[in-house]
């Protein structure tokens, strides 16, 4: 059985933010006003870790999921995202 959890983000900051989603390293900037939902899918539950500071968040996604990134609705998803993480 696939779960699956969606979050999304909204940049409410006054700058651009980097987000990195590990352990792929993809890489993609959230102006400000701008919203990012994540959808986490794995057949086993787990958490996602966080590390923000002022201009970069990084994102860890667990052993097994695949991920679906939007930005302002644009899906952003490489392939590399719809590969398993290690």
């Amino acid at each position: 059985m696939t779960l699956k959890n969606t979050f999304s983000f909204e940049n409410s900051t006054s700058k651009t933010i980097t987000i990195i989603v590990e352990p792929w390293t993809d890489e993609f900037l959230l102006k400000t006003g701008s919203n990012m939902l994540i959808e986490v899918s794995a057949n086993a539950p787990g958490t996602l870790e966080t590390t923000l500071n002022d201009e970069v968040w990084i994102i860890w996604a667990w052993s097994g999921c695949t991920c679906r990134i939007a930005i302002d609705g644009e899906d952003m998803t490489s392939s590399f995202m719809n590969n398993p993480a290690p």
